[in-house]
């Protein structure tokens, strides 16, 4: 029974990333989308330097898979990047939902249920629209649900865990040096340490305390040093972790050195790293003006338009999954849905209250919507969670209350309603989120160029506009045979 569910799982794993990434790639833009998005395929497509801070580990990744899709046309293919990282994204998320939901040996109802529901986060409606064109947000996502993935081996594991705490310091390093977003994750992630009891004040002062022992004689040295050894044999291995992780933002040199057409800043040594990385042309990621209060102006307008997008993008079902999750994780003292409660948290209202983004015109609104991803994904799997237990409860009525007879049919009919929700879903959400004949920004590039002589200078003004001459100029200018 054990091995036959243990194929069931690979199987809806598989089906999870085949159709996910099947209806994100049909739904791809086969050209530019407006905003950074134009930046984001010039730069993949031509290993450029794009705004700060530059994204080098995106710009790279994406290339690569570029060259591996040698089908389609080249804007579409980077693109489909962010479909890939969605659906590979959505893998972890059943893995880490798995560990932290499902008991050893569980129905494939159950994991059904648990797939069905993950499907429902991946066809939301903003998790799907990011999965149709390019946008570093795809990366940050999958970096997300691996971290959440490798942390929750590590809490869960006995003492042979070691490895993962490693392996999840160095997808936080990697993760960081992405998108500082993941910034907002620090505290939740220190809840968890506390909540699964792997962390405890004592061991935060434990060195300081061996070490005053050992100097004024309290205590054995060879004890002191044993204890100091263990202590520094873990930190030590997870700063090397996070650090090389870290360091992978030095591929930003690599990229400026090649002196690609779009080279933002032009990099060359460690001071630009650190200018780019703590995006200086922009006043820097920490401000003098967020430091000078501890809250920021307008903080109640910023919380309202967060609650008002979200429940734009909620529905009726997944609402409702999403409050059983949390009486259900209340009344069992579910950690995991405390900690991805934190993560929700920090990850969306917080971020919004701290980060004081403009919401001044349509512009800027329709543009911080891709924050919106990771509070969104986090919501998810606590409907995960209330599915699942919804099923499980649906489960315990079949055996107890339905005559064995009818016990098959009674699963199979539940198996289809969840299925078909599925399809329900992808159903109410095509119209809104399918790009697939899109071409208006092309288009309308192409016509503020058509009575332009060659060789001519032109002047955008702008991001849209300066990036669509970029995308113009670089990318497209070589297919077309022009030259601006």
């Amino acid at each position: 029974m054990k091995r036959r569910i243990m194929h069931f799982d690979q199987i809806v794993v598989l089906t999870i990333f085949i159709v996910s990434l099947g209806v994100y790639a049909y739904t791809a833009s086969p050209t530019i989308v407006p905003g950074d998005s134009t930046e984001m395929v010039t730069a993949i497509l031509t290993l450029g330097v794009p705004h700060q801070p530059s994204y080098p580990l995106y710009v790279l990744l994406g290339n690569l898979v570029t060259k591996l899709v040698w089908w389609g046309n080249l804007p579409w293919r980077a693109n489909v990047t962010a479909s890939f990282y969605h659906s590979l994204a959505l893998v972890f998320l059943f893995w880490f939902s798995k560990d932290a939901f499902l008991k050893k040996g569980t129905s494939r109802l159950k994991l059904l249920a648990l797939a069905v529901g993950i499907l429902w986060t991946g066809f939301g409606r903003v998790y799907w629209e990011y999965a149709t064109y390019a946008e570093v947000g795809s990366l940050t996502t999958l970096l997300t649900a691996m971290f959440l993935w490798l942390g929750n081996k590590y809490l869960i594991g006995g003492e042979n865990s070691i490895r993962y705490l490693y392996l999840t310091a160095g997808v936080y390093g990697i993760a960081l040096a992405h998108h500082q977003i993941v910034v907002f994750l620090s505290i939740p992630m220190l809840a968890a340490l506390f909540l699964h009891r792997k962390l405890h004040w004592k061991d935060i002062s434990a060195p300081a305390r061996e070490i005053y022992k050992l100097v004024i004689g309290q205590k054995n040295p060879d004890e002191s040093r044993r204890i100091l050894s263990q202590n520094w044999s873990i930190l030590k291995f997870s700063g090397l972790s996070f650090g090389l992780g870290l360091a992978t933002y030095g591929l930003l040199l690599i990229l400026a050195f090649r002196q690609p057409s779009l080279n933002w800043g032009n990099p060359r040594n460690f001071w630009d790293l650190v200018s780019a990385f703590t995006r200086q042309d922009f006043g820097g990621a920490i401000s003098p003006a967020l430091l000078e209060r501890t809250v920021p102006a307008g903080w109640q307008t910023h919380l309202s338009f967060f609650a008002t997008m979200l429940s734009l993008d909620v529905t009726y079902w997944w609402l409702g999954t999403v409050v059983v999750g949390l009486v259900i994780a209340w009344r069992r003292r579910q950690r995991e849905i405390l900690i991805l409660l934190l993560c929700f948290l920090f990850s969306g209202p917080v971020f919004f209250v701290v980060s004081r983004y403009p919401l001044g015109n349509e512009f800027s609104a329709a543009t911080i919507r891709k924050f919106y991803i990771l509070p969104e994904m986090f919501l998810g799997l606590i409907g995960v969670y209330g599915l699942v237990c919804l099923i499980a409860w649906f489960e315990e009525r079949i055996d107890t209350d339905i005559r064995k007879t009818r016990q098959q049919l009674a699963r199979f009919s539940l198996s289809l309603i969840l299925v078909g929700s599925v399809g329900v879903a992808v159903y109410f959400q095509f119209p809104a989120v399918n790009r697939h004949a899109y071409s208006l920004s092309e288009d309308i590039m192409d016509a503020s160029l058509a009575g332009v002589p060659e060789k001519a200078i032109v002047m955008p003004v702008g991001d849209i506009m300066g990036m669509g001459m970029d995308y113009e100029a670089i990318v497209a200018g070589e297919r077309k045979e022009r030259e601006i």
